[in-house]
């Protein structure tokens, strides 16, 4: 693949074809749902990666402990949501439910002559519950002209197909260790809504002030300068340096494993299995 020589920084044609390796190795990681590539039907140069997932909302546990208190939990087979755990949802049509140990030994109590019965009865009610606990999240990857990076675009919807508002992300859907790096434009960008480029309907994305300095990092270091007078050679050699630690197949996915997690996205470690 064709290196990056403005590193870290990518022209337009230059991100179309990372998206293109991206896809392929989406397809390779076994992704569920891979991402795909969605052009623009009248405007050129406005095509953007998508991929929808579904993740566990996390959940507020003050507020989940004072409703289950106040008997507001679910109570269809007398089980209560505390009794009922959710795993992440690597697989959106996969919904992992655990019961706890003493709800196990009552179905598996000889005494129980409906035992199958309330087997689905339990499992009909987790995936009821589960639904409930679950987001949707549409995930786009366009490219900023401004900044010439990628930037990551989403929004994240309820079982009902309501919008999250931004203090609702940041309850159900950041993870609190990140929240003071969103809110500084750290690394991983403030958080922001503006319409989206291509679909013109408001959306939230990172913001991608410190792309570029992220994507310096993960590359090699410029060498010191110990004259002015190699410092033209030494910033060409800078340039070429950057372009073969992450080539363009390489960028898009090396970005989003650094960003995509905070906002509930991930890259496994297929990505990076190249054949």
């Amino acid at each position: 693949m064709n290196s990056i020589y403005e590193y870290p920084y990518l022209t337009r044609g230059q991100f179309e074809l990372a998206a293109k390796a991206f896809i392929g190795q989406s397809i390779k990681a076994g992704e569920d749902k891979p991402w795909t590539w969605i052009e623009h039907e009248k405007l050129k140069n406005f095509g953007y990666l998508s991929q929808k997932s579904v993740v566990v909302r996390r959940i507020d546990t003050k507020k989940e402990s004072k409703r289950n208190h106040e008997g507001k939990a679910d109570s269809l087979i007398s089980i209560h949501e505390e009794d009922v755990g959710f795993e992440e949802l690597d697989d959106p049509s996969a919904i992992h439910a655990s019961t706890t140990s003493s709800l196990a030994q009552t179905i598996q109590s000889p005494q129980n002559d409906n035992s199958s019965e309330q087997d689905n009865s339990i499992d009909n009610s987790a995936l009821r519950l589960s639904n409930e606990d679950c987001l949707t999240i549409d995930y786009n990857i366009l490219y900023s002209p401004t900044y010439k990076v990628p930037v990551l675009y989403f929004n994240a919807y309820n079982a009902d197909g309501s919008i999250l508002n931004l203090d609702q992300l940041y309850t159900t859907l950041i993870e609190p260790s990140r929240l003071n790096d969103l809110r500084t434009a750290g690394f991983n960008g403030g958080l922001s809504q503006q319409d989206h480029p291509t679909l013109q309907l408001p959306f939230f994305f990172l913001h991608p002030c410190e792309t570029a300095t992220l994507m310096r990092t993960i590359a090699l270091a410029p060498p010191s300068i110990t004259n002015e007078s190699e410092s033209q050679e030494i910033n060409n050699n800078v340039k070429e340096e950057f372009a073969g630690i992450i080539p363009i197949d390489g960028y898009l996915r090396s970005w989003l494993s650094l960003v995509g997690p905070v906002v509930g996205t991930k890259v496994t470690p297929g990505y990076f299995i190249d054949s």
